[in-house]
């Protein structure tokens, strides 16, 4: 499953992260088939009770509960994991909407999920908002999400307002840092 997959990203980037000096990276593009592995798993259970365009909407439900769970589950193991070295894992992961690949409409959905869990950011024990130092996103443009009229425009939008808040702090941020 998706869920699944996330879980054993999360604990091969620790893993390589605690023999190694620097950084490691990744692309979505290798969690993308397992996305479409669970809604393809969802939809034969429920084609087999329901007629075809609930199991759809079935399948699509659960689908988007394991996207959210399975980048839920990405952000906060590297937020909280460490290496050997007792520092969280130095990872990035590029989010890439490759136009034309078998997986492009997973992508798109990965992106967009691990962009809106970013920008409504993670609680410390206190309940406070943090934010997170790994793992790192870095969002590619290409001519289908550059805002001049591509598909995926609203992602880079997406993108846009997470930068904004998350890279300029807010007044009360300012305030707080001053003292």
């Amino acid at each position: 499953s998706f869920e699944t997959a996330c879980t054993i990203v999360t604990q091969i980037i620790t893993q390589i992260a605690s023999s190694q000096y620097g950084g490691n990276s990744m692309t979505i593009k290798h969690i993308a088939p397992f996305l479409r592995d669970t809604y393809d798993k969802y939809y034969l259970k429920y084609v087999e009770e329901f007629d075809e365009e609930v199991a759809c909407k079935l399948a699509e439900d659960r689908m988007m509960e394991q996207l959210r769970n399975g980048i839920q589950t990405i952000r906060y193991q590297l937020s909280t994991l460490s290496t050997s070295n007792g520092q969280s894992p130095f990872s990035t992961i590029y989010l890439e909407i490759e136009e034309g690949h078998k997986y492009e409409k997973e992508m798109a959905l990965i992106c967009e999920e691990m962009i809106r869990q970013r920008l409504e950011g993670m609680k410390n024990y206190k309940g406070q908002d943090i934010g997170e130092e790994f793992p790192k996103l870095v969002y590619l443009l290409d001519e289908h999400n550059c805002l001049e009229g591509g598909k995926y425009d609203y992602i880079t939008k997406l993108s846009a307002k997470c930068n904004t808040k998350r890279l300029v702090p807010d007044y009360q941020s300012a305030k707080i840092m001053r003292k």
